[in-house]
């Protein structure tokens, strides 16, 4: 044996032996483990850290985020009330309001339409009578006025 692992091997205790013997053997065993069961194992172990740290960054954040929603919570709620104050009743200043006004107008103008459209219709069929009779006495008139200037012969009378 060479002088020099002599000198090592002498300086080696039996404790330190078993150690380094349950080291390898250990090392052995968890690659054997690794190989078979271990791998997955690793995997999921590896997932569940990653997982765990972006549910720690996120409940970081949440103060923010309550901050925030908060606030835009208190500005939609101010929008939505005024949205409500526009579209219910309230004794005449919401645009529903307006809108009923102007139906109620326009139903008071419709009215108003149907009735001038009715004396229209009336004054018209009164008139288209008028001008009948009209037409017939001046008709009528003619053939009076065609019969005195008659010589009797169909021919005009000359005066």
């Amino acid at each position: 044996m060479p002088p020099e692992f002599q000198a090592w091997a002498e300086s080696v205790s039996l404790w330190q032996v078993i150690g380094w013997s349950a080291g390898i053997i250990a090392f052995i065993g968890f690659i054997v483990f690794m190989r078979k069961k271990g791998w997955p194992w690793l995997l999921g172990t590896a997932r569940a850290i990653l997982t765990f740290a972006r549910v720690v960054d996120a409940v970081q954040g949440l103060p923010d985020f309550i901050e925030r929603t908060d606030s835009t919570l208190k500005a939609q709620n101010a929008q939505i009330a005024d949205i409500h104050h526009e579209v219910h009743y309230n004794n005449g200043t919401s645009v529903k309001d307006g809108v009923q006004r102007l139906e109620t107008g326009m139903a008071a103008v419709h009215a108003e339409v149907a009735t001038v459209a009715l004396d229209l219709a009336q004054a018209k069929e009164a008139l288209t009578l008028s001008e009948g009779r009209v037409r017939q006495d001046l008709e009528e008139r003619r053939a009076v006025e065609d019969i005195r200037s008659d010589d009797g012969g169909g021919n005009p009378k000359r005066t």
